[in-house]
C-alpha cells in the first residue's frame, strides 16, 4: 500500500496541484490567493508558511508567468521537479 506524501514536500505539493481544477485561476498578486498561500492554508492553516520552504518558494516564482492556472502551474512544477 503507498503512503501520502509528507506534507510539504515536492511530491505532496505536485499532488495537490494535480487534484485542483486545472481551469481554476489564482491570484499571484494576492498574498492570501496565491497558489503557495493556498497550498498552506489548505495543509498548514498558515498562509505564509511558504516564506520557510525553499520549494513552495519554487511555486511562488513559477506561478507568476501567465496563465495564472492550477493546471499551467502544475506543468511548470512538473518541468522542474520530475
Amino acid at each position: 500500500m503507498l503512503s501520502r506524501p509528507e506534507i510539504g514536500t515536492k511530491e505532496h505539493i505536485l499532488l495537490w496541484l494535480a487534484s485542483k481544477d486545472p481551469q481554476l485561476e489564482y491570484s499571484w498578486r494576492c498574498p492570501h490567493g496565491c497558489a503557495a498561500a493556498t497550498y498552506c492554508v489548505e495543509n498548514y492553516d498558515w498562509a505564509y508558511h511558504w516564506i520557510d520552504s525553499d520549494d513552495l518558494q519554487e511555486v511562488s516564482r513559477k506561478a507568476c508567468p501567465r496563465p495564472h492556472t492550477y493546471g499551467s502551474l502544475y506543468q511548470r512544477m512538473q518541468k522542474v521537479w520530475t
